[in-house]
Protein backbone atom coordinates (compact mmCIF):
# COMPACT_ATOMS: atom_id res chain seq x y z
CA UNK A 1 0.00 0.00 0.00
CA UNK A 2 1.61 3.13 -0.92
CA UNK A 3 1.63 6.08 0.98
CA UNK A 4 1.58 9.67 0.57
CA UNK A 5 5.13 11.36 1.76
CA UNK A 6 3.75 14.44 2.40
CA UNK A 7 6.13 17.82 0.78
CA UNK A 8 7.73 20.53 2.04
CA UNK A 9 4.64 22.85 1.84
CA UNK A 10 2.60 20.57 3.53
CA UNK A 11 4.79 20.28 6.64
CA UNK A 12 5.06 24.22 6.52
CA UNK A 13 1.17 24.35 6.57
CA UNK A 14 1.10 21.54 9.66
CA UNK A 15 3.57 23.88 11.50
CA UNK A 16 1.86 27.23 11.27
CA UNK A 17 -1.19 25.11 12.33
CA UNK A 18 0.26 23.93 14.98
CA UNK A 19 1.41 27.64 16.33
CA UNK A 20 -1.64 28.95 15.70
CA UNK A 21 -2.27 26.60 18.28
CA UNK A 22 0.25 27.69 20.45
CA UNK A 23 2.25 24.64 19.69
CA UNK A 24 5.99 25.46 19.08
CA UNK A 25 7.48 22.25 19.66
CA UNK A 26 7.00 21.11 16.19
CA UNK A 27 10.30 21.88 13.77
CA UNK A 28 10.95 21.45 9.70
CA UNK A 29 13.87 20.02 8.51
CA UNK A 30 15.36 22.10 5.91
CA UNK A 31 18.65 22.40 3.87
CA UNK A 32 21.13 24.88 3.25
CA UNK A 33 20.11 26.59 0.14
CA UNK A 34 18.47 29.70 -1.34
CA UNK A 35 15.98 27.72 -2.62
CA UNK A 36 12.60 29.83 -0.75
CA UNK A 37 10.37 27.18 1.10
CA UNK A 38 13.80 26.09 3.00
CA UNK A 39 14.70 30.06 3.74
CA UNK A 40 10.81 30.22 5.40
CA UNK A 41 11.37 26.95 6.83
CA UNK A 42 14.34 27.82 8.75
CA UNK A 43 12.75 31.30 9.66
CA UNK A 44 9.82 29.44 11.23
CA UNK A 45 12.04 27.12 12.77
CA UNK A 46 14.01 30.26 14.69
CA UNK A 47 10.60 31.81 15.72
CA UNK A 48 8.98 28.61 17.04
CA UNK A 49 12.26 27.60 18.74
CA UNK A 50 12.06 31.15 20.69
CA UNK A 51 8.52 30.77 20.85
CA UNK A 52 8.82 28.09 22.60
CA UNK A 53 11.55 29.50 25.13
CA UNK A 54 9.94 32.14 25.82
CA UNK A 55 6.55 30.02 26.72
CA UNK A 56 8.88 27.87 28.99
CA UNK A 57 10.32 31.48 30.59
CA UNK A 58 7.04 32.28 31.28
CA UNK A 59 5.74 29.20 32.89
CA UNK A 60 8.94 29.58 35.22
CA UNK A 61 8.02 32.97 36.07
CA UNK A 62 4.10 31.92 36.61
CA UNK A 63 6.09 29.11 39.55
CA UNK A 64 7.93 32.26 41.14
CA UNK A 65 4.73 34.46 40.85
CA UNK A 66 2.82 31.02 43.00
CA UNK A 67 5.71 30.81 45.09
CA UNK A 68 5.76 34.46 45.92
CA UNK A 69 2.22 34.49 47.01
CA UNK A 70 3.01 31.67 48.88
CA UNK A 71 5.48 33.06 50.60
CA UNK A 72 3.29 36.88 51.33
CA UNK A 73 0.93 34.12 52.98
CA UNK A 74 3.46 32.92 54.99
CA UNK A 75 5.08 35.86 56.36
CA UNK A 76 1.21 36.90 57.52
CA UNK A 77 1.02 33.23 59.47
CA UNK A 78 4.14 31.16 59.88
CA UNK A 79 6.37 34.85 60.82
CA UNK A 80 3.50 36.53 62.54
CA UNK A 81 2.95 33.60 65.51
CA UNK A 82 5.99 33.48 66.64
CA UNK A 83 6.38 37.24 66.60
CA UNK A 84 3.16 37.70 68.44
CA UNK A 85 4.50 35.45 70.75
CA UNK A 86 7.41 37.06 71.74
CA UNK A 87 5.40 40.77 72.00
CA UNK A 88 2.51 39.23 74.05
CA UNK A 89 5.57 37.38 76.16
CA UNK A 90 7.49 40.88 76.66
CA UNK A 91 4.28 42.82 77.80
CA UNK A 92 3.78 40.10 80.36
CA UNK A 93 7.44 40.75 81.21
CA UNK A 94 6.97 44.27 81.77
CA UNK A 95 3.61 44.23 83.47
CA UNK A 96 5.58 41.99 86.25
CA UNK A 97 8.10 44.01 86.34
CA UNK A 98 6.11 46.97 86.79
CA UNK A 99 3.78 45.02 89.50
CA UNK A 100 6.61 43.47 91.39
CA UNK A 101 10.12 45.64 90.63
CA UNK A 102 11.57 42.51 89.16
CA UNK A 103 11.14 38.75 87.58
CA UNK A 104 11.77 35.98 89.53
CA UNK A 105 14.89 34.07 88.40
CA UNK A 106 13.17 30.86 87.92
CA UNK A 107 10.36 32.58 86.03
CA UNK A 108 12.77 34.87 83.55
CA UNK A 109 14.49 31.59 82.61
CA UNK A 110 11.23 29.90 80.99
CA UNK A 111 10.35 33.42 79.48
CA UNK A 112 13.85 33.25 77.77
CA UNK A 113 13.80 29.97 76.66
CA UNK A 114 10.64 30.86 74.91
CA UNK A 115 11.45 34.22 73.21
CA UNK A 116 15.03 32.04 72.20
CA UNK A 117 12.52 29.19 70.71
CA UNK A 118 10.43 31.89 68.99
CA UNK A 119 13.50 33.79 67.35
CA UNK A 120 15.01 30.42 66.51
CA UNK A 121 11.79 29.72 64.66
CA UNK A 122 12.03 32.82 62.79
CA UNK A 123 15.66 32.20 61.73
CA UNK A 124 15.12 28.60 60.27
CA UNK A 125 12.22 30.13 58.50
CA UNK A 126 14.00 32.99 56.59
CA UNK A 127 17.13 30.77 55.99
CA UNK A 128 14.90 28.17 54.30
CA UNK A 129 13.36 30.77 52.15
CA UNK A 130 16.68 32.14 51.33
CA UNK A 131 17.98 28.70 50.22
CA UNK A 132 14.74 28.03 47.90
CA UNK A 133 15.39 31.57 46.19
CA UNK A 134 18.95 30.56 45.76
CA UNK A 135 17.72 27.72 43.62
CA UNK A 136 15.63 29.91 41.44
CA UNK A 137 19.07 32.13 40.03
CA UNK A 138 22.13 29.66 40.92
CA UNK A 139 23.55 27.24 37.87
CA UNK A 140 24.68 24.14 39.59
CA UNK A 141 27.95 22.85 38.65
CA UNK A 142 28.08 19.11 37.76
CA UNK A 143 30.74 16.08 38.29
CA UNK A 144 30.15 12.35 38.73
CA UNK A 145 30.09 11.30 42.80
CA UNK A 146 29.94 8.03 44.31
CA UNK A 147 26.66 7.62 45.78
CA UNK A 148 28.19 5.36 48.21
CA UNK A 149 30.52 7.67 49.50
CA UNK A 150 27.56 10.46 49.99
CA UNK A 151 25.64 8.23 51.81
CA UNK A 152 28.64 7.15 53.78
CA UNK A 153 29.38 11.13 54.68
CA UNK A 154 25.20 12.30 54.82
CA UNK A 155 24.85 8.93 57.77
CA UNK A 156 27.88 10.30 59.45
CA UNK A 157 25.92 13.41 61.08
CA UNK A 158 23.49 10.85 62.31
CA UNK A 159 25.49 8.38 64.40
CA UNK A 160 25.67 9.36 67.36
CA UNK A 161 21.70 8.75 67.86
CA UNK A 162 20.72 5.53 69.09
CA UNK A 163 17.54 5.94 67.88
CA UNK A 164 17.80 6.67 64.31
CA UNK A 165 19.86 3.66 61.68
CA UNK A 166 20.47 4.20 58.23
CA UNK A 167 20.78 1.23 56.01
CA UNK A 168 22.48 1.53 52.13
CA UNK A 169 24.43 -0.83 49.56
CA UNK A 170 28.18 0.12 49.69
CA UNK A 171 28.19 -0.30 46.08
CA UNK A 172 26.17 2.07 44.56
CA UNK A 173 27.45 3.70 41.64
CA UNK A 174 28.58 6.71 40.67
CA UNK A 175 25.77 9.72 39.05
CA UNK A 176 26.07 12.80 37.47
CA UNK A 177 25.21 15.58 39.66
CA UNK A 178 26.18 18.37 41.94
CA UNK A 179 27.41 16.97 45.36
CA UNK A 180 25.97 19.56 47.48
CA UNK A 181 22.89 19.79 46.09
CA UNK A 182 22.73 16.30 46.27
CA UNK A 183 23.73 15.89 49.77
CA UNK A 184 21.35 18.09 50.63
CA UNK A 185 18.51 16.26 48.94
CA UNK A 186 19.39 13.26 50.78
CA UNK A 187 20.20 15.11 54.37
CA UNK A 188 16.42 16.92 54.20
CA UNK A 189 14.35 13.72 52.79
CA UNK A 190 16.49 11.72 55.93
CA UNK A 191 15.62 14.37 58.51
CA UNK A 192 12.13 14.35 57.33
CA UNK A 193 11.80 10.95 58.23
CA UNK A 194 13.28 11.42 61.95
CA UNK A 195 11.14 14.58 62.54
CA UNK A 196 8.02 12.88 61.78
CA UNK A 197 8.52 8.88 63.00
CA UNK A 198 6.09 7.61 65.54
CA UNK A 199 8.58 4.67 66.06
CA UNK A 200 10.92 4.44 69.67
CA UNK A 201 13.49 3.17 66.76
CA UNK A 202 13.41 5.21 63.47
CA UNK A 203 15.04 3.38 60.79
CA UNK A 204 16.02 4.50 56.93
CA UNK A 205 16.43 2.83 54.62
CA UNK A 206 18.55 3.97 50.91
CA UNK A 207 17.36 1.83 47.94
CA UNK A 208 18.97 1.64 44.41
CA UNK A 209 17.55 0.51 41.25
CA UNK A 210 18.98 1.16 38.10
CA UNK A 211 16.93 2.04 34.44
CA UNK A 212 18.20 3.00 30.99
CA UNK A 213 17.87 6.22 30.88
CA UNK A 214 17.78 7.44 34.97
CA UNK A 215 19.29 6.42 38.11
CA UNK A 216 16.26 6.01 40.53
CA UNK A 217 16.84 6.92 44.77
CA UNK A 218 14.89 6.13 47.17
CA UNK A 219 14.84 7.08 51.01
CA UNK A 220 12.18 4.91 53.23
CA UNK A 221 10.96 4.87 56.88
CA UNK A 222 9.23 3.18 58.93
CA UNK A 223 6.90 6.55 60.31
CA UNK A 224 3.37 6.87 59.65
CA UNK A 225 3.02 7.34 56.61
CA UNK A 226 1.23 10.06 54.66
CA UNK A 227 -2.44 10.62 53.41
CA UNK A 228 -3.74 10.63 49.87
CA UNK A 229 -4.41 14.42 50.02
CA UNK A 230 -0.96 15.28 51.90
CA UNK A 231 1.01 13.32 48.81
CA UNK A 232 -0.42 15.85 46.41
CA UNK A 233 0.68 18.97 48.77
CA UNK A 234 3.99 17.93 50.75
CA UNK A 235 6.42 19.09 48.03
CA UNK A 236 4.71 22.68 47.94
CA UNK A 237 6.47 25.29 49.58
CA UNK A 238 6.08 26.55 53.03
CA UNK A 239 3.49 23.50 53.56
CA UNK A 240 3.96 22.08 56.88
CA UNK A 241 1.37 18.66 56.78
CA UNK A 242 1.56 18.68 60.42
CA UNK A 243 1.75 21.23 63.50
CA UNK A 244 3.69 23.47 65.05
CA UNK A 245 4.91 21.48 67.78
CA UNK A 246 7.23 19.72 64.85
CA UNK A 247 9.08 23.13 64.28
CA UNK A 248 8.96 22.68 61.04
CA UNK A 249 9.04 25.58 58.34
CA UNK A 250 7.60 22.94 55.64
CA UNK A 251 10.37 24.30 53.23
CA UNK A 252 12.58 21.75 53.00
CA UNK A 253 11.25 19.03 51.07
CA UNK A 254 10.04 22.29 48.82
CA UNK A 255 14.29 22.61 48.16
CA UNK A 256 14.70 19.06 47.92
CA UNK A 257 11.63 19.23 45.02
CA UNK A 258 13.61 21.87 43.17
CA UNK A 259 16.74 20.87 43.21
CA UNK A 260 15.81 17.19 41.54
CA UNK A 261 13.58 18.90 39.05
CA UNK A 262 16.68 21.26 38.47
CA UNK A 263 18.74 18.32 37.43
CA UNK A 264 16.24 16.88 35.36
CA UNK A 265 15.01 14.21 37.77
CA UNK A 266 11.13 13.88 39.47
CA UNK A 267 10.13 12.71 42.90
CA UNK A 268 7.16 11.69 44.30
CA UNK A 269 5.93 9.62 47.47
CA UNK A 270 4.58 6.74 48.01
CA UNK A 271 3.10 4.03 50.99
CA UNK A 272 4.96 1.61 52.39
CA UNK A 273 3.52 -1.64 53.98
CA UNK A 274 2.24 -2.31 56.60
CA UNK A 275 3.82 1.75 57.57
CA UNK A 276 6.02 4.14 56.55
CA UNK A 277 6.54 6.27 53.45
CA UNK A 278 9.00 5.95 50.61
CA UNK A 279 10.72 8.96 48.95
CA UNK A 280 11.23 8.25 44.94
CA UNK A 281 13.55 10.50 43.20
CA UNK A 282 15.23 10.16 39.56
CA UNK A 283 18.72 11.29 38.38
CA UNK A 284 19.32 11.21 34.16
CA UNK A 285 21.74 9.81 33.31
CA UNK A 286 24.15 11.69 31.07
CA UNK A 287 26.89 10.38 28.70
CA UNK A 288 29.35 13.06 29.62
Amino acid sequence: MNQTIPNKTDTLIEMIAAMARLDFSQRVKTELSDDPMDVLAYGLNMLSEELEHKVDEKKRLEEINENLERFSFTVAHDLKSPILASNGLIDFMQDEIEENGQIPTSSLKEYLGILKDANTQISKLINGILQYSRLENDRMEMSFISLSDLCWEVSKSYQSNDSVSIEYAHDLPKVFHNETALSQVFRNLITNSIKYSDKEFCKIQIEYREFDSHHQIAVIDNGPGLKDNEKKIIFNLFENLRNASYESTGVGLAIVEKIVSKSGGRIWVEDIEPTGAKFVFTIPKTTI
